[in-house]
Parts: structure tokens; C-alpha cells; sequence
């Protein structure tokens, strides 16, 4: 992770970014922006707002809007509950990472020495909100067909796992997109049970929507089996086609 200043004809080479259009203002100081963590703003005494989250906030609408305008023009005999989940993978953080791995993006990252980047999590999580506030930046620089050109290879790439793995997307977010569209009301995860050794649980978890169980699943992780009983839940409500 990087703490100089960026070479514009650089960055956008190292990160395969599209040469920008003749007539776009190329800020670069917006690209720094986008490229620095609160912690290195606080360090450097930057003050509060000198940082990539509201760069991020931007990003990620951007990257939505990039997305359902894929998904509407791939798909055009899906009902909305499938796009929704095919959104909601593409968007994800596990995605998102998988993007800014791609462009090498950590590169560029300026971000204190405090923190503890050897945590996966961690840099996980950098990473994908710095990737979002780029999006942020090069919209407010090129335009929405700018970035769209840009994700979509992303998304090309990485549509055909999507429909394969439907227990690995994120099968949570659209169950709650589409519960609250119906009555506010959000789903309630619940342990069912867990077996096994302490490096090979499998747990298992309801999840439980106007207080009726709706969905059950099973995963080596929390995480997953919430997952998988989501995804059991977007079938019975016919939010995706089983």
C-alpha cells in the first residue's frame, strides 16, 4: 500500500483502467482521495471529511446501477427476485475484492501503519470500500458509461459462478431486500444446532420471517448455513426459482 502521490498515466496502466475520455477533467487529487483510508487522514491530520468514505457512499449506488443495467440486458426473461439475487453476488464484498485484486488497487491504498493488514478480514474489508470509492471517483470524472465499460468485464467474468454456486451468493441480502419491501419486517437467524470437532463444525440455522420458519440450512460456518437457509427461504417465497 502506497503512501506517494499518484502518476496519473500510472495508475490508470497499472490498473487496466480505460484511457479516460478527452474531455473529462481528470482530477487526481480525486483519485487520491479515493485511494485514502480514514486512518491515514487521521494520521496525517487531513481533517474529518478527508478520506474516501463519501467517495465510497457514491461508488457503491454507481456500482448497483452498473450492475441491474447488466443483469436487465443479460437476462431479459428473468423476473426481478433472480435479478436480485445476481445483484447482490456481484456487489458483494467477496466479489468486490475479487475486482480490486484484479487491478492490483492495493497498490495504491494509502492507509496508517496501525493497522493490522496480516488480518485477511482486514484488508478484505479495505479493499473492497476503497474499490467502491474509485468507482465514485472515475464516475464523477467520466460518466456512467465510463464505469460501466469498466465493470462490466468484471461482471462478464463472473456471472456464469454466480448462476453455478446460488448457496455462495448472497442469498441474506436479497431475502431482506425483499421482506422489507413487503412489510418492513426483517428475518431472524437462528442456531439450530452444531456437531462436530472445533475445526470441522457444521451448524445449522433457521431463519425465521413473521414469525413463522421459513428457511432451514447447514454450512461449516455461521456465515454459510445463514446463507443456505436464506436461500432456501428465496425459494418458498418464490423470490428466485429453485
Amino acid at each position: 500500500m502506497s503512501d506517494c502521490s499518484i502518476n496519473i498515466d500510472e495508475f490508470i496502466k497499472d490498473l487496466t483502467l480505460l484511457p479516460f475520455p478527452k474531455k473529462a477533467k481528470v482530477d487526481v487529487s480525486l483519485l487520491e482521495l479515493a485511494m485514502t483510508h480514514g486512518s491515514y487522514a487521521f494520521d496525517k491530520l487531513l481533517g474529518p471529511l478527508n478520506n474516501n468514505e463519501r467517495l465510497e457512499f457514491y461508488g457503491d449506488s454507481v456500482m448497483k446501477l452498473a450492475c441491474s443495467k447488466f443483469l436487465y440486458d443479460r437476462f431479459p426473461d428473468k423476473h426481478e427476485g433472480d435479478l436480485s439475487i445476481y445483484r447482490s453476488a456481484l456487489v458483494s464484498d467477496m466479489f468486490l475484492v475479487k475486482y480490486a485484486d484484479k487491478i492490483n488497487l492495493e497498490k495504491y491504498i494509502r492507509i496508517s501503519d496501525r493497522i493490522d493488514l496480516k488480518i485477511k478480514r482486514t484488508r478484505d474489508t479495505i479493499k473492497a470500500c476503497v474499490f467502491e470509492a474509485l468507482l465514485g471517483a472515475l464516475f464523477i470524472i467520466s460518466g456512467f458509461d465510463y464505469v460501466y465499460k469498466f465493470l462490466k468485464k468484471f461482471f462478464d467474468e463472473n456471472i456464469e459462478y454466480v448462476l453455478n454456486n446460488p448457496l455462495k451468493i448472497n442469498a441474506k441480502a436479497a431475502f431482506q431486500e425483499f421482506t422489507q419491501g413487503k412489510n418492513k419486517m426483517l428475518p431472524e437467524y437462528v442456531i439450530v444446532n452444531e456437531e462436530g470437532k472445533d475445526h470441522e463444525k457444521v451448524f445449522t440455522v433457521e431463519v425465521k420471517y413473521n414469525g413463522h420458519v421459513v428457511g432451514r440450512g447447514m454450512g461449516k460456518t455461521k456465515k454459510e448455513a445463514e446463507q443456505a437457509a436464506a436461500y432456501v427461504a428465496c425459494i418458498n417465497y418464490g423470490v428466485v426459482n429453485g
